[in-house]
């Protein structure tokens, strides 16, 4: 009987093994190869232990520890890490890094408009100085998008989020008296951070990411399983209500859109499921609201959140169009301070934000930083859907984006610079609109 000895193929060893086209000559084939290389680890990692103590870690930690909540004068030292970083690579690669800003458009014009309405905020000082620090976490989050492919981006940052869940399960469980919330919430989990509230938002942000990222490459899943379940844990024992929720909604979207890569009979079962789920959850908190929330031991208002957003109504009239300037409205504590009336009508407590990204936007930043943050918000969604469509990278960005979108409605989030939940925000649109818009223009090329 005759035998034949075929040629034996070598392929990339970090290929991705859902992609079944072998011809490695294709242009969208080479960039899957690309994007599915992991660089150097330890490198990644040094790179997110810089990161995680440069946005917020060591200040939070130091803050935590000395129990004085004011931000020390050396943070502006650990600014200039991620800074310099971002710098070096904007001068290596500047083309790219500016093409890669441009495409987060919305959100660049939002930074902007921040550091500008000093000219008209009622603290000057304080809107000049944060709105810079917004432009330069932008910069960051750009230069570091343009820098990685997906899979060396996603290292570092679960390399942060990884650092900041174990930080806090030890802050909690080893030393109490700094890791736990004991003023309004007696044995709380607050981690890392004062309040119980942005442990669970950072926990909730980093299971959509890390469970995305587990979806889209299935050699990350052995370290990112555990990484979500001790993340479960502690968003649990933090007792926030709304990132434990989010933390659910986030995991079972992605393992929907596992389910939905593995044939199109799936996907098909897998989509209506979704929106099935989505209409269910939706109507359920529209029609029985106040026994859902009897149910969870939540008042209907939120916790208060509805009465500080109808007490917010005046003070957004005074200043509809332009605001009381980038974070100079909670901050201001002097006689005339617009917060008075709100505190006044919380039975003299005073809220230290809109507890709302929108309405802490609208009091901010007026109509025109609210149609800016609008746009924003639309541009993440459709570049994170169109990615699903057209890349394995989509999971990995819905993600992020649903968990975000969960929560920004309740909790004022993405909108203090050098903090962690906006770097990952910015990076996030920023590299998902450039993916998108580098497919759309190639695609009109080749046709």
């Amino acid at each position: 009987m005759e035998t034949y000895n075929y040629p034996k193929f070598k392929y990339p060893k970090n290929i991705a093994s859902g992609i079944v086209n072998n011809d490695l000559s294709s242009p969208t084939r080479t960039q899957e190869i690309e994007n599915d290389t992991l660089e150097k680890p330890s490198y990644l990692f040094i790179l997110g232990l810089l990161f995680f103590l440069s946005f917020g870690g060591l200040t939070n930690i130091y803050m935590k520890i000395t129990q004085d909540y004011n931000m020390p004068k050396w943070s502006i030292v650990m600014y200039l890490i991620p800074i310099s970083i971002s710098f070096f690579w904007l001068i290596k690669n500047p083309l790219k890094t500016i093409k890669t800003a441009i495409t987060g458009l919305p959100l660049l014009l939002f930074c902007i408009f921040a550091f500008l309405s000093f000219k008209w905020s009622n603290q000057p000082d304080v809107s000049m100085r944060q709105g810079l620090l917004l432009c330069l976490t932008y910069m960051v989050a750009t230069t570091f998008a343009a820098r990685f492919n997906w899979r060396s981006f996603g290292f570092v940052l679960i390399t942060i989020m990884g650092l900041q869940t174990f930080i806090s399960l030890i802050l909690a469980v080893i030393f109490p008296q700094w890791g736990v919330m004991s003023d309004i919430y007696p044995g709380a989990w607050a981690g890392i951070w004062g309040f119980k509230q942005t442990l669970g938002v950072a926990m909730a942000l980093g299971i959509g990411f890390t469970s995305g990222y587990a979806v889209a490459f299935r050699s990350a899943r052995i370290f990112c399983i555990p990484m979500i379940l001790v993340m479960l844990l502690v968003v649990y024992k933090s007792e926030a209500t709304t990132a434990t929720l989010i933390s659910g909604m986030v995991i079972g979207i992605s393992i929907a859109l596992f389910i939905a890569s593995l044939n199109p009979a799936t996907a098909v079962i897998s989509f209506w499921g979704i929106v099935v789920a989505g209409v269910t959850l939706v109507l359920s908190f529209t029609v029985f609201k106040d026994v859902i929330f009897h149910a969870l031991g939540k008042a209907p208002t939120l916790t208060g959140r509805t009465d500080i957003w109808k007490a917010m109504e005046g003070p957004i009239s005074e200043h509809p169009t332009f605001g009381w300037g980038f974070q100079a409205f909670w901050t201001d504590k002097s006689i005339a301070s617009p917060v008075e009336g709100i505190q006044q009508a919380m039975d003299g407590f005073r809220p230290p934000d809109a507890h709302s990204t929108p309405m802490d936007v609208k009091v901010q930043l007026g109509s025109i930083g609210f149609f800016l943050w609008v746009w924003m918000f639309i541009q993440l969604w459709v570049s994170g859907l169109y990615n699903l469509i057209n890349t394995k990278y989509g999971p990995i960005i819905i993600g992020v984006i649903a968990a975000w979108s969960g929560i920004c409605f309740t909790e004022a989030m993405s909108l203090y610079p050098m903090d962690y939940a906006t770097f990952l925000l910015h990076s996030i649109l920023a590299k998902s609109s450039l993916e998108m818009f580098d497919k759309i223009f190639k695609n009109r090329q080749n046709n």
